[in-house]
């Protein structure tokens, strides 16, 4: 489970956006025979952009004579805090059209002032974009001011890859340079790996007849309309993992279904449309009879496949059901085409998703190629598909006009981030489009929001703000530009894509103050009155990434003689040995895990805690035999270690506490002392699975389900805290950390005063380790 690593939110927005800026990587690619002279930066003979680079956001990525690890120039990454974007990057590509096991990039690096991180990333992306692998040192937690050092970071080459991309990368602010690069294969260079068979030609390489247009084009739907397409939806997605002819890749499926789609929508009624699918049908390959028929096997299946609905002749008509049924019967053994799964860890991976980024909008057979491919996706391959309590036939019906007569391409994004929201999952998101979610604009004021009680409340001000602010902490959102607070978030909520409340207001929080620039007018209730508080939107600092709720500063130290705090925004793996040495003879142990994990800790920190084999999640894996089902597997362990922590262990969690950090929470929660305090985590657990859409967008779905191993789960409902503590209006007037202070009264007990409880949990009186 270690790619669990890869699943913070800011990091898929990282890859997300490197996915978005490289796509426009300029058409011509990096000979990999010639490669290295480019490496070292040497072909340069001005302060531009690297000779055979690519780099953005524009002016923050240059050539550098002055700086350089060896010869004359190495590459500059600048960034402030008016530069554009969260972060910049430096870019070369190429194809996978080589052999070998491990891929390894090699390079020296210098930094100053870098408030986020820096690194060096690689990404190999399979046909239509699909991520297949991708690191970018994130987790190794680069930052600062450091001398020139050399990093390295690997990758195992996947079989599927078709291109891939690489270079640095710096988040946040500072400056970064790189120099000295070397690109490795098997510990050679890559100018030196052999030459890889050209992968085997498939109708995505010979039919050609849609690049540029599907051909349909609507500006009206009837009832009749909708009603057919929805059963071409159904029809078209179960064929492509069902029919052999189909799923083994014989067809461009995509393409096949814009040459089904006019037959569809001439269709008058029902019936007729049915038989055009009939007809389709009868016109791919014959289905001979199954040699060894799939079985669907009942020991360890967490969900069942749904398809109870080919059987539903009053629908389908009974030539129409019994052509599904016969499909079925005799449907493909477990190899697929168009998905594979993860080797190691399960999740399925949708190989040959073609992106279609050149195609103009609007483009109607395009935008329900897009709704169809996501919606039976969520039915064959996403392990919480019942868990979003959807209807999604229903769904299918109310997004098919919807996304199918958006006008352009925004609004065709809109209604796609809509759909996509119903999924329930906080991984889903359309990551490449989230600034047209509402509410939309580059800037917004200066301030934290966070919701208390349901309530949007201001919880800071950053103490470096140019100018005095009207707000105050405490203060409670009533109304921004003259409407009222609670009939925003009423229209904004559709289109956030959360598993849960607790991580709907935390991502709506993060972006409530946002708008157009200039000024703005704002009524909050402060003290019990109402005050309208005009002020301006303004373009702010890039965002360092992902919200923590812990204490500043040190990663480990002694609030007192008996309590240790551990934070693990922070934490690097080497150290826990040490801190829990240091942490022996206290009577508690707090560990901080609002915030997402700097280092993969379930085994390593676990192991600590524990005192016996442990067992703490399994998992479900898809079956690709019989689409839409998924398995329980084995149950995972934590085995014990040295130095042992005998304590109680109090485990804090938030709204903020997503994915590893809920994985990570499940783990420690597994210690016989261990209790959860806090509130309801963002309920997004599993690693994760990319999934191309026409227009080069790009969503997720948590691709393997995550429980504890009675099979109780985690998606939607959480990391359940054992003792609820959360932030109050008056708390955060005060400036309080209410959820610290719990935790600190459980282990001192209740005699302990409670100025003294609220001394404990300041940040002033934390003492650093020597």
């Amino acid at each position: 489970m270690s790619a669990m690593k890869n699943c913070a939110i800011f990091a898929l927005l990282i890859a997300s956006a490197l996915l978005a800026l490289t796509l426009a990587v300029p058409a011509q690619e990096s000979p990999r025979l010639s490669i290295q002279q480019s490496l070292s930066f040497e072909q340069q003979s001005a302060e531009a952009t690297p000779t055979g680079w690519f780099g953005g956001p524009a002016g923050s990525v240059l050539a550098d004579s002055q700086v350089v690890h060896s010869g004359k120039w190495a590459a500059r990454l600048d960034r402030t805090a008016v530069t554009a974007e969260t972060f910049s990057v430096l870019t070369k590509s190429f194809p996978v059209d080589f052999g070998g096991n491990t891929l390894e990039l090699r390079g020296f690096l210098r930094l100053k002032d870098v408030s986020d991180f820096a690194g060096l990333w690689m990404r190999e992306d399979g046909d239509g974009g699909a991520t297949l692998q991708f690191d970018n040192m994130q987790s190794h937690a680069v930052k600062g001011t450091r001398d020139w050092i050399e990093y390295s970071i690997q990758l195992p080459i996947d079989p599927a890859a078709r291109k891939l991309f690489f270079g640095v990368l710096i988040a946040g602010t500072g400056t970064l340079w790189a120099d000295d690069l070397q690109l490795l294969v098997d510990g050679n260079p890559v100018a030196d790996a052999p030459a890889a068979p050209p992968p085997p030609e498939t109708p995505l390489d010979t039919d050609h007849e849609f690049d540029t247009s599907s051909k349909i084009h609507l500006d009206s739907l009837t009832p009749i309309q909708i009603q057919n397409l929805a059963t071409l939806a159904r029809a078209w997605g179960f064929l492509k993992y069902h029919h052999p002819a189909v799923a083994s890749g014989k067809r461009h499926w995509d393409y096949d279904l814009f040459r089904i789609l006019p037959a569809i929508l001439a269709a008058p009624d029902r019936p007729r449309a049915n038989q055009a699918v009939v007809q389709w049908i009868d016109a791919l390959s014959l289905v001979p009879p199954c040699k060894s028929c799939p079985q669907l096997a009942l020991n360890d299946l967490a969900v069942k496949p749904d398809i109870d609905w080919i059987h539903h002749q009053e629908t389908l008509g009974a030539l129409l059901s019994q052509r599904l049924e016969t499909i079925y019967a005799n449907r493909a053994a477990k190899d697929q085409f168009y998905v594979s799964t993860m080797p190691g860890v399960g999740n399925p991976r949708f190989d040959h998703e073609l992106s279609y980024s050149g195609i103009t909008f609007p483009d109607s057979g395009f935008q329900l190629l897009a709704l169809f491919r996501w919606w039976n996706i969520m039915q064959y391959w996403a392990p919480y598909r019942e868990v979003a309590a959807q209807d999604w036939p229903a769904i299918l019906a109310e997004f098919i006009p919807k996304v199918a007569l958006a006008k352009d391409k925004d609004a065709y994004t809109l209604a796609l981030i809509e759909a996509i929201a119903k999924a329930n999952d906080t991984h889903a998101n359309l990551w490449t489009s989230l600034d047209l979610r509402p509410p939309s604009g580059k800037c917004a004021r200066p301030v934290t929001v966070r919701f208390i009680d349901d309530q949007p409340v201001i919880a800071a001000i950053p103490a470096d703000a140019k100018e005095p602010s009207p707000f105050q902490p405490g203060d409670l959102l009533e109304s921004l530009d003259g409407v009222e607070s609670s009939k925003l978030i009423a229209a904004w909520t559709p289109f956030y894509a959360d598993s849960n409340t607790a991580a709907r207001q935390r991502d709506m929080a993060s972006q409530f103050t946002h708008g157009s620039c200039g000024p703005a007018s704002l009524q909050v209730r402060r003290d019990g009155k109402s005050l309208t508080l005009s002020t301006v939107r303004e373009i702010l600092p890039a965002k360092p990434g992902p919200r923590v709720h812990d204490l500043p500063g040190d990663t480990f130290r002694l609030l007192s003689p008996d309590i240790a705090y551990l934070k693990l925004s922070t934490i690097k793996a080497a150290d826990v040995p040490a801190y829990i040495e240091r942490a022996r003879k206290t009577k508690g142990l707090i560990v901080d895990i609002r915030n997402y994990p700097s280092d993969f800790m379930p085994f390593v920190l676990g192991s600590l805690l524990v005192s016996g084999k442990t067992p703490f999640a399994t998992f479900t894996n898809p079956d690709l035999a019989n689409p839409g089902a998924f398995r329980f597997v084995t149950a995972l362990t934590i085995d014990p270690a040295q130095p042992h922590y005998n304590g109680k262990i109090m485990i804090l969690v938030d709204e903020v506490s997503q994915s590893q950090a809920e994985y990570t929470a499940m783990a420690l929660r597994a210690a016989p002392n261990a209790i959860i305090v806090g509130s309801t985590t963002a309920g997004a657990d599993g690693n994760v699975s990319n999934i191309p859409l026409p227009g080069a967008l790009n969503t997720l779905i948590s691709g393997i389900g995550v429980f504890y191993p009675d099979h109780r789960p985690t998606q939607r409902v959480g990391i359940v805290p054992d003792i609820v503590a959360k932030p109050t209006l008056a708390g955060i007037k005060a400036g309080r950390d209410e959820v610290l202070e719990t935790a600190i009264r459980h282990i001192l007990g209740p005699s302990i005063p409670n100025e003294e409880i609220e001394h404990l949990a300041k940040p002033p009186a934390l003492a650093p380790i020597p």
